[in-house]
């Protein structure tokens, strides 16, 4: 049998064919209104933001309004902003409270 050859439609741009542009993940913090602090991550912060604030975040987050960003930081890639999270979560109140300042290096960043 013969072979099939497709050819793929010409991009607008050169180098730019059925690449998706990757966003920055974040490891972000909250301050909920009840004086609690929530952490998780996201590569689209700003929708995150709107999703917990519109009650479809984090179920508990619902009900704790308003929710007020505390602090957010830059990871590499997802792996890592996992990593952060989960050694941010294991830290105590006051080391949470220093890391926020930024008197205390954020574990797990590898900083």
């Amino acid at each position: 049998m013969g072979m099939i050859c497709r050819r793929m439609a010409p991009s607008k741009k050169p180098g730019t064919r059925n690449r998706k542009l990757r966003k920055a993940w974040v490891l972000y913090v909250l301050r909920c209104g009840d004086g609690s602090l929530y952490c998780g991550i996201t590569n689209d912060l700003k929708k995150r933001l709107a999703a917990h604030r519109s009650g479809k975040g984090a179920r508990y987050t619902r009900g704790r309004g308003p929710l007020k960003l505390r602090r957010s930081w830059p990871m590499k890639n997802k792996s890592q902003a996992l990593k952060a999270e989960i050694a941010f979560k294991k830290l105590d109140r006051t080391e949470k409270q220093k890391a926020l300042r930024g008197k205390l290096p954020l574990p797990g960043r590898g900083v």
